[in-house]
Parts: C-alpha cells; structure tokens; sequence
C-alpha cells in the first residue's frame, strides 16, 4: 500500500513489544527513595541550603523522576535566588517536560484507538452472518479491494514525490488528482452499501469513511496546491506526511471493517492496547481481551477441525503471542506450524514438464529433494550424540522424541504431501506407518530410561516402519526428526542442513563479495538503490540513491524476489555485474559496469553525514556532547569506535551518547573490547554453561574512555552484545542507561561442526547450539526464560516511545542516514525534526546537560 502491503501496520505492531512506561517515571514512587525537604521553603536562604537542594535535584533527575527534581531546583532557588545552576536545570527540564507531556498525549490517544479498533472490530466480527445474509459482505469487500484500495495506491506519497523531481512533479499531481477522484467515488458507493448492514456495523462504517472521506479531500487540496519548487519545501512535505498518515489509518480502519477474518485486526490492536498501558494486568483483566482470547481460540480449534492450517496457525501464533507464558497455546502453535511446513515443503503439485527459469526465480521454496541433499541417517546420530553432550543443561530427550515423532507425524497426516510421495496416498500403507508413530509415542512415556541412545533407536524404528510402508526417503525423515528435536530445545538452537551451509559462511563471516549498495524492493517494481556503502563498488561508479535498477546481467528485475536480485548481484571477487539504471532527471537508461569486490559493512555511525560518507559525531556543539550510534558487533566494530571516541575526544568532548537501540548484537568478543574502553577494572561478562563457568572477560587499565559521562541508548530490540555491554556499565555505574528495558538474549549459541566430506573440507552440516548463557558482573543472568519477569537490562531512566512515534522517528533518521546530495539546510531542519521525534535521545541530551552542570557546580563547591 503506497510503499507497504496493506496490512503492514497491522503486521508491524506484532513485531513491537514495549515495556517502559514515561507517565510513571515523572509521577509516581514521590519520595520514595530520595530524601528531600518541604518544598515550601521560606525564600532568603544560604548558599549551604541552596546546594543541599540542588544535590538532591540532581540525583532525582538521574533516575528520571524529572516533576519531582523539577520542584526541588525550585526549591533551591528560593534559597538561594542567585544559584545559576539550579535557574539553567529548571530551564532544561520544563522545556524537556514539555515535550514529554506531548509524547504521554500521543500515547494516551493511540491506547484509547486501539481498544476503539479492538472493538470495533470484534462488532465487524458478530455482523459477518448479517451481512452474508443481506447479500453485501462480498459486494462491499469487492468494492473496498477493488476499487477504493488501488486508487488509494495511486495517490503521491511523500517518497514518490521527493524522488519524482521537478519533471515529473506535474505528472505526479496529475494522476494524485485522477486517483483522488477515483477513490472519493468507490469510497461513496462503499458507504452506500454499507448502509444496508446491522445499525451497529452501518454506524461504525459510515464513521470511518468520514475520517477517510476527510483526509482524502485535504490530499486533494493538497495537490491542487502544491508546490514542490517553493521555498519552504520540507514545510510542504511535512504537511504531506501528516495527511498520509490520517488517510492511512482510515484506509486499514476500513480495511478491518469489510475483512474475511476481522479478529486478525483485533488481536493485533490488543497488542498494542496492552504495549501501550502502563499496567499491563489492567488490559488483561477487561472483559473485552478475555472475550477476544476465548474468541481466538475457539476460532483456532475449529480451523484445526477443518484442516485449515494457516488459520490454525495464525490463530495460535497471535495468542501466544499476547500471552507467552501460555504454554497450551504454545503447544498449539508448534502443531499447525508442523503442518504448515509439510504443505510447504512437500504439498506442491506434481510438475507436468520442467520449469522454466523464471518459474524457478519465482518459486519461494527450492524442491524438498534439495533441502535434503547432503543429509543422512548417519549425520543425524551424529547431531543427537552432540545434542547430549552440549547442551546448555541437562536434555530431556522424552520430549525432544516426541517433538521428532510428531514432525514426522504431520508430514504423514497431510494430505498435501501425498503430491511428493505417492505412497502416502495408499489408506493402508499410510495407516501402518502411523501406527508405527504413534506405538513409539506411547512408548516413550513407558520407558524409565530416555538418552541420546534410545533417541537413535526410535529414529531407526521409524526408517524401518516407512520403508515397510509409505517409503518417504530415509534423507527427509532423518531431517525432520532431527528439526523436529531441536524445535524443542529453545528459538535459537537449529540445525544448518548442507543446503544451507554456503549461505550460513557468507552471515558469519561479516564481509561478502558484491558491489555495496543498500536497496529495497516493491512487488512487481524495479529494484531501487536505498543508498551506495561509501567507498564500495557501487559508489565508486557513481551509483546513487534513488536510482533504479531496471536489470541485473539482462535479467529484468520487477518480477524477481530482493533475495534472488541480491545472490544476482553478489559473486566472486573481480568479477563483473552490469546494471540498467534508470536515474531521476536522466529520459533514457543507461548500463553501469561494477566490478565485485568483498565489502566490510561499517557498524558505528554519528549523528549528521558528510560528504563523502564520514560522519560528524557531535549532537550538541553547544553542549560539547558527542553521539556514536552502533548498529551491530563486529570485527570492525571497535576500532571504528574507538576511532569515534578519539574524534571525539580532540573536540573537548567530555560526555557522550552510545546509541545501541536496535542493535541486535553480534561478536561477543567485540563487546567486551568497548566495554573495556569504558571501565578500567572488573568483571564484563562470564558465560556459565551446564558445568558452571565456561569464561570470564575482565577489564583493564588503559581504557580510551575511563572519564566523562557516559548515556547509553536502549530499546526492546537491543539484544545479545548490546545487552552486554549495557549491563556492565550499569552494573559498574559507568554511565547512565536511558529508554526500554532489552530484549533479553543471554544465550550462548556454538557453531558445532557435524562431518566431514570424503575430500576435507568444511563440514557437512553445522549444529548452533545454546551451550551457556551470559551473567552480567552482578551475577545475573541476562536471558529471558520462560515465566521469568526478570531479563536484560532495565534502564536507569524509562522513556516510552510509541509505535507511531518510533515509526516517524526512523523514518527520518533513515533518510538523514542516506549518502546522498542534499541541501544543507535541508538536512538541517531533518536533523532538528529527527531529534524532536527523538523522545529517548532528547532525554539523553538533556541528562548529559544536567549532569555537566552538577559536575561544574561540584568543582565550584569544592574551589569555595
């Protein structure tokens, strides 16, 4: 949907989980763990009360009590009427304050629409059978996805229209307006059908199509008015994106009124209802989420009865999701999933004649007989022997059978699969071998005894009973009962299968062979140049942003997945790719020549790009405060930081912002590096396995950055190093941790290599297993466990940011990101947008202020 599928709001909210709540960090817990005095201090006192006051303040601020710091600076001043410190702070705060006070509006305002949509939906749900028997349910679903949908994708973006330039402006505000009319007339004759709904369902309707009615006449008097080559340009644009966002939120509003299964849209709604609120049993205990469970589940039991498998699955997948601690609905999901793999995998309909190569391109899945190349009977053993031998604790095999037993049980019980083997389609032959599964289920749970021994065993029963049988190849069984077992351990434990094994070297080695470009991709569009890697291939042949490429080698790239255009684009070092570009401003397409060579993707990256691809690493100049942002762990990774921190450091930086939000994490051994910048003593990380401590990682004198202040930026999607690194300087109190508690990956995962090929080589297959989990220096274990309600790293200072909020956020920050030609002054009122959108940076910035003014205040103190 104009740069989205439709439902990508829908499906974007499930991948959010936000834990913070900014309301109860500047409201609540009034005192609790900070001594101060009556607030209502007479005025006229001391320089001594003055300083009491302001030591106190400061030390509220720093955990984010700011309405509470803000009244004590007060207090301070009316002691002291001259304290110049305590004047600045307030100053800092109460624009911070007020801000913020923004920001728990938006929050507020996207709760309250979400269990709006919550309901709303669930009413659309209760109206389907009414309005089948009106004869409108498909009439007006046909109407909404037929006609007021692809109008609607038709209308100018703020993308389409910052890269349209000045020649195709005018032909964009052409179609916008023809779009504008097209939708305004299916919309029109939507509502009228709508009308001959349920009162409930006509009203809530007629509701929505007002709101969209609304945006879509000021998108129109948007185009009738603009002017993309006035002054004030980002105004314009500005202005664009806000009615974008209206519009769309009508558009998916409606979009869940007229859906085939409108509980989808509820239970993604109730997600973020429940992110959204502070107290999370509060959205629990409403009647509404437990009406919406108890609807979600019945809905998942019968599309189990019909043998509907992807509803089954979404169904449970969606309540485990809200409720993952629910190991019923857990179970669930792992039974429609196996399924869901066996039509996948093996449900393809036999092939008449040879495909041809662009029926392969297409194809999202490779054949099963090369998913299992390379793969034996024997190689599986071999896997389970390391399964017991390495495990992060002791393995309960009973389980991990079952879990075999029951993949292959799917795959036999799929009527689909019959497509790849025949004999499964024989009543009898198929029979048998189910008795033979089900024997050794019950087996297992009579046999006093279960190991690694007893799992080869079963694994043998069962390549009997099929060759007696079904005859499924003995390559596919041994496979899914090992993915079967591992499926059990935890989400990071798997197997890499031989087929898998080149593109597994290629991720964990950090550098490949390509040309360096960052691209995206449309359904049945161009693939278009994100931006060129500075110093690549790509860059060096003047490729630029926003640049499409038409074709790769000749191959025409609109109908091509982004996962087959970019193994097109990869390959050996020195050898050549041709692209067609179409560029912006240029009528024809040209042919660029790039030569491959091994590119190194640079993780640390500051606050503003410079020409040429460096980066300026200073947030505030005022201030003196320095801002480094690490996208993820690598080989490279401390070098380049230390680097930063030395650009830094030449400045007269004594504070700085180290920004892991999103930072999945990566080498371990590079984490401890940078946190060995910071601290000059003492424990950074020690991983413990099943037989107690595996290693410990210690810090050393010498450190780059051993004074200053130090604010580290976190979010839900800083995982693994990130959390390491975080959780050693907060358990050292080096710096300050600002922003939602992290994800929660304490696990240590091995690359266990399983065979070797007959010439040498690398192995055949490779086992990741979890063999320990990472404790920070407090002796805490990071990982999130299941029913646990401790992990990760809580920050010192919560800030909440919004879904919406953290979607405009990155927006920006993407395009200021992007090495390309642009007006100064333009990217310099994107920055200031990015950083007002910024809710957690500005709390960073302001704390960084905050604390440089205690410290001066401290020296002067010290000097009188």
């Amino acid at each position: 949907m104009r740069q989205r599928d439709f439902w990508s709001i829908i499906l974007a909210v499930s991948a959010l989980a936000f834990w913070a709540c900014w309301a109860d960090c500047q409201v609540s817990n009034v005192g609790s763990d900070i001594q101060t005095t009556a607030s209502s201090s007479p005025a006229g006192g001391d320089g001594a009360d003055a300083a009491l006051f302001r030591q106190n303040a400061f030390k509220l601020a720093r955990t984010g009590k700011f309405q509470q710091a803000l009244k004590t600076f007060g207090d301070a001043q009316r002691a002291d009427p001259n304290d110049s410190v305590s004047i600045q702070a307030a100053s800092l705060i109460t624009a911070y304050l007020e801000r913020m006070a923004k920001a728990a509006a938006e929050r507020q305002a996207e709760s309250d629409m979400a269990v709006a949509r919550v309901k709303r939906a669930m009413m659309a749900q209760a109206s389907l059978p009414e309005l089948a028997k009106a004869g409108i349910e498909k009439d007006l679903r046909k109407k909404v996805f037929d006609g007021v949908v692809p109008a609607y994708q038709k209308i100018g973006t703020v993308l389409t229209l910052e890269d349209a330039g000045p020649k195709r402006v005018g032909e964009l505000k052409k179609q916008s307006l023809a779009a504008i009319e097209d939708c305004l007339k299916n919309l029109k004759e939507a509502l009228a059908l709508a009308k001959n709904g349920p009162a409930d369902y006509a009203a809530a309707f007629a509701s929505v199509g007002a709101a969209m009615e609304k945006y879509i006449l000021e998108e129109k008097q948007f185009w009738q008015d603009m002017d993309a080559s006035g002054p004030d340009v980002i105004a314009v644009l500005k202005k664009l994106r806000t009615i974008e966002d209206g519009l769309g939120d009508a558009v998916d509003d409606i979009g869940a009124l007229i859906s085939e299964m409108p509980w989808r849209s509820a239970i993604a709604q109730s997600r973020m209802a429940r992110e959204l609120v502070s107290d999370k049993d509060q959205v629990a205990k409403s009647d509404w989420y437990k009406n919406l469970l108890s609807f979600v589940e019945e809905q998942g039991k019968q599309a189990f009865g019909k043998e509907k498998w992807y509803d089954a699955l979404a169904a449970f997948a969606n309540l485990s999701d809200l409720e993952p601690g629910n190991e019923k609905y857990q179970e669930e999901m792992l039974r429609a999933e196996r399924r869901v793999r066996a039509i996948r995998l093996y449900g393809r309909e036999p092939a008449s004649k040879p495909a041809t190569a662009a029926e392969n391109d297409e194809n999202t899945e490779p054949p099963w007989q090369q998913l299992v190349a390379g793969v034996d009977a024997a190689l599986v053993k071999k896997i389970i022997t390391k399964l017991s031998e390495n495990y992060v604790s002791a393995v309960d095999f009973r389980k991990l059978i079952r879990g075999g037993l029951l993949s292959i049980q799917a795959l036999a019980e799929t009527p689909q699969a019959a497509n790849s083997f025949s004999d499964l389609g024989d009543k009898d032959k198929k029979a048998a071998f189910l008795k033979a599964i089900n024997d050794e289920l019950t087996n297992i749970q009579k046999k006093d005894n279960v190991d690694h021994l007893y799992a080869q065993l079963v694994l043998n029963s069962i390549l009997d009973a099929s060759d007696s049988s079904v005859k499924i190849p003995v390559d596919l069984l041994a496979m899914e009962f090992a993915d079967g077992m591992v499926g059990q351990l935890d989400r990071f434990s798997s197997i890499v299968w031989p087929n898998d094994m080149a593109d597994f070297q290629k991720g964990i080695m950090g550098h490949f062979c390509g040309i360096g470009v960052q691209i995206s991709k449309e359904p049945d569009q161009p693939l278009k140049v994100v931006s060129p890697l500075e110093g690549t291939p790509a860059f060096n042949a003047g490729i630029k942003t926003g640049d499409l490429i038409l074709a790769v080698d000749g191959k025409a790239t609109e109908k091509l997945s982004t996962d087959d255009l970019v193994k097109k684009i990869m390959g050996p070092k020195d050898t050549d790719v041709l692209l067609k570009i179409q560029r912006r401003g240029i009528d024809e397409p040209f042919d660029v020549r790039v030569k491959r060579d091994e590119i190194v993707i640079r993780t640390v990256k500051g606050w503003q790009r410079l020409s040429g691809g460096d980066w300026d690493y200073m947030v505030d100049p005022t201030g003196k405060i320095g801002y480094i942002r690490l996208t993820q762990f690598t080989s490279e990774s401390h070098e380049d930081c230390v680097k930063a921190m030395k650009q830094l450091s030449a400045k007269g930086v004594k504070s700085f912002i180290l920004d892991l939000r999103h930072d999945p994490g990566g080498l371990l051994r590079s984490a401890v590096e940078i946190a060995d910048e910071f601290l000059d003593s003492g424990r950074i990380v020690s991983t413990q396995g099943r037989q107690g401590e595996i290693s410990a990682s210690d810090a050393h004198s010498g450190g780059e950055c051993l004074n200053g202040t130090i604010i580290l930026l976190v979010n839900q999607y800083s995982a693994s190093a990130s959390e390491i690194l975080a959780g050693a300087v907060k358990d050292w109190q080096r710096g300050l941790i600002i922003g939602q508690r992290t994800f929660g990956k304490g696990s240590v995962q091995n690359i266990i290599p399983i065979g070797k090929p007959l010439m040498g080589g690398d192995p055949r297959a490779i086992l990741k297993l979890t063999t320990a989990y990472y404790y920070l220096p407090s002796g805490r274990c990071l990982h999130r466990k299941n029913g646990e309600k401790e992990w990760g790293v809580d920050p010192d200072v919560d800030v909440f940011m919004t879904p919406r909020q953290a979607r405009r956020w990155l927006e920006i920050r993407r395009k200021t990101d992007l090495l390309q030609e642009v007006d100064k002054r333009r990217l310099a009122d994107d920055l200031t947008e990015q950083f007002d959108e910024d809710v957690q940076l500005r709390a960073a910035v302001l704390l960084a202020r905050l604390l440089a003014l205690e410290n001066g205040s401290a020296k002067q103190t010290a000097v009188k």
